[in-house]
């Protein structure tokens, strides 16, 4: 189940990203990307066959034009609206790798996406290491998305 978690975690996340934001994956993480200042962050709790969290933090200045994307509407949203967008991102990427690891027959229940401008508020959630995580690079930044299981099987 767990053994392909990383390479799951990476194609919900692209894809996700690519769908919804309208942004292009870059092959390689250049300097600018690497050196993103933390622009913001979402996380979310998942409870079913097993348990944990997700994290999406993006880098740069994307996020504006992610969030105007996915609203189909020209200029800089407000900060809530881009806050919401991440949001859908994140409970998009888990709800496609959820069922990629757990079995599609499952049922999870994924919380509310949490916002955050504090890169240590998001870490304080879950506590320890990540089952897996991935970076993407997009122009203008990139993104950061990390899975915790906080054990395998739930009562």
């Amino acid at each position: 189940m767990i053994d392909n978690l990383k390479a799951e975690l990476y194609e919900a996340a692209a894809m996700t990203f690519q769908e919804m934001g309208f942004v292009f994956l870059t092959e390689e993480l250049e300097a600018e990307q690497i050196k993103a200042v933390f622009e913001a962050g979402v996380s979310l709790e998942f409870l079913g066959p097993f348990n944990g969290g997700l994290i999406v933090r993006v880098y740069g200045s994307m996020l504006p034009n992610i969030a105007a994307n996915m609203m189909g509407i020209e200029g800089n949203p407000t900060v809530q609206f881009q806050h919401d967008a991440l949001g859908e991102i994140a409970n998009v990427i888990c709800g496609n790798v959820l069922p990629r690891i757990g079995g599609a027959n499952e049922i999870f229940h994924i919380s509310a996406p949490d916002a955050a401008r504090e890169y240590e508020k998001l870490l304080q959630r879950f506590p320890g290491e990540p089952a897996a995580q991935v970076t993407l690079g997009f122009e203008g930044g990139r993104a950061e998305i990390s899975i915790y299981l906080t054990d395998e099987r739930a009562a």
